[in-house]
């Protein structure tokens, strides 16, 4: 039964492949999927743009994808050369929103690739707060099914 479970997880990782990577703890036997993310970004001499836009309302949107064919499908439609999909892990995109983007107020999910540019941020928008909860541990996910500390 343990080397049945065993191949279904290695079948599943294959599966999932660019969209999860594993974490083993030190002398653990527990994994942790870790999401892959997608940006729109530009290289530029000596630094790295990261695509943004600023919508009507003066909100400054950040769009991140769950995979490497949309983003690449958004950064085509960006209206400018030089935009093209990267992959990034959670650690990553965390620094970019504190970072470079700490401008951004909202995070668009997953942009339509049927709609104008603008429009596809504006209906596909979250709040960064909302966004940020699950990927930093805040959120009601992280603490189900443990117990409390007293």
């Amino acid at each position: 039964m343990n080397l049945l479970r065993r191949v279904r997880q290695k079948r599943k990782a294959v599966r999932m492949g660019e969209t999860t990577r594993t974490l083993r703890p030190a002398g653990g036997r527990h994994q942790v999927r870790m999401p892959y993310y997608w940006i729109v970004v530009r290289y530029l001499p000596g630094r790295m743009e990261v695509f943004t836009r600023v919508l009507g309302g003066g909100e400054v949107v950040l769009p991140v994808f769950s995979s490497e064919g949309d983003a690449a499908g958004f950064a085509g439609r960006c209206g400018e050369t030089g935009w093209r999909a990267r992959r990034t892990g959670a650690g990553e995109l965390i620094s970019v929103l504190f970072g470079p983007c700490r401008g951004c107020g909202v995070v668009a999910l997953d942009p339509p690739s049927d709609l104008q540019v603008e429009e596809a941020l504006r209906v596909s928008c979250i709040g960064r707060e909302v966004f940020l909860e699950p990927i930093l541990g805040r959120g009601r996910s992280w603490f189900e099914g443990t117990g409390t500390i007293s």
